[in-house]
C-alpha cells in the first residue's frame, strides 16, 4: 500500500498523510461548512476508507484468485486513488447538480445535504445541566427529508411547513435570527 501509488506521479517516493491524499483526490472539499475553510476527517477518507479498505478488498480478491487459478496477484492499494473512489458519488452528485457549486467551482457546503452544514443537519450544544456544571452535551439534527424537516420545525414552534427539496434552500427556520 502506497499513498501516491507505485509510479507515474510526482509524489510516488514522497511520504504523505490523509490530508494529502484526499486534497490529491479532491475529496477535501466537501469536508467544510458554509465558507470556512475545509476541516478535514480524523484519518477516515484516506488512510482508513481509501487505503485499509481498498487494501482488504485487494487482499481478498487476491485470494479468490489464487483459488480459482492458483497464481499469486500483486495488489497496488494507492490512498489517492482509494479516497477518490470512495468519493465517487460525490463527484457524480456534482455533475448532476445534486452537489450544489458556487460560481468560484467549489461545493457549497452550506446548501449541500451531507455536508452537515445547513441547519437541518448540524450538531447543536444543549444547555448546561445545573447538576453538572461544565458539562457539554450535544444534540445531533438530520431532518434531511422533508417530512422530518416539518416535524423539526413544528417541535421548535415553528408550526407545520413543508418546504421539500433540500429545505427549498432555506438556511434559517422562518422567524430564526
Amino acid at each position: 500500500m502506497t499513498g501516491y501509488g507505485q509510479g507515474g506521479t510526482d509524489f510516488s517516493n514522497m511520504a504523505g498523510h490523509d490530508n494529502n491524499y484526499i486534497a490529491l483526490s479532491g475529496l477535501l472539499d466537501f469536508f467544510r461548512r458554509g465558507d470556512e475553510k475545509p476541516f478535514p476527517p480524523a484519518n477516515f477518507a484516506g488512510d482508513y476508507a481509501g487505503g485499509g479498505m481498498m487494501l482488504a478488498m485487494g487482499v481478498l480478491l487476491a485470494l479468490l484468485e489464487r483459488h480459482r487459478s492458483g497464481q499469486g496477484q500483486v495488489i497496488d492499494a494507492a490512498m489517492v486513488d482509494g479516497a477518490n473512489y470512495t468519493a465517487l458519488p460525490l463527484f457524480k452528485w456534482r455533475e448532476t447538480g445534486l452537489v450544489p457549486v458556487g460560481p468560484d467551482g467549489h461545493m457549497v457546503a452550506s446548501d449541500f445535504v451531507l455536508c452537515q452544514a445547513p441547519h437541518w443537519s448540524d450538531v447543536y450544544l444543549c444547555q448546561e445541566d445545573p447538576a453538572k456544571p461544565g458539562t457539554r452535551q450535544y444534540m445531533s439534527v438530520q431532518a434531511i427529508e422533508p417530512q422530518f424537516y416539518s416535524e423539526l420545525l413544528k417541535g421548535l414552534g415553528h408550526g407545520q411547513i413543508f418546504l421539500g427539496a433540500a429545505q427549498a434552500g432555506r438556511r434559517h427556520p422562518p422567524g430564526a435570527v
